[in-house]
């Protein structure tokens, strides 16, 4: 069958390799027709929750790193300390067994 274009100037289209959607156009679009303070103001508010949301992640994730180092260090210390508290307890024992006997015997 043929095919005889009667339209002046009018042409098949050829398809575009490019997005078939234009972001910039439906933004600058969007933007021209609100007009609704409400609409301003709710947008407005989820994007300043989000941003809070976002800063208060950062936040308690680096408190968090900064109360594990803190941990660990108390644990070290409370190890290190416990080993000490163990060899004064054994020399006070010792101590108090060595001096028992000359008391003893000092007092009659």
């Amino acid at each position: 069958m043929i095919e005889i274009n009667l339209l002046p100037g009018a042409r098949k289209q050829k398809r575009s390799k490019g997005p078939a959607f234009n972001f910039g156009a439906m933004f600058s679009g969007v933007a021209a027709n609100i007009k609704d303070p409400f609409l301003i103001i709710a947008v407005s508010g989820l994007a300043l929750g989000g941003a809070a949301t976002g800063a208060q992640y950062w936040l308690l994730g680096h408190q968090q790193s900064n109360m594990t180092d803190r941990i660990q260090k108390a644990v070290q210390d409370s190890t290190r300390y416990a080993a000490v508290l163990a060899e004064l307890t054994n020399a006070t024992t010792v101590r108090d067994s060595v001096v028992r006997p000359v008391h003893d015997y000092s007092v009659d």
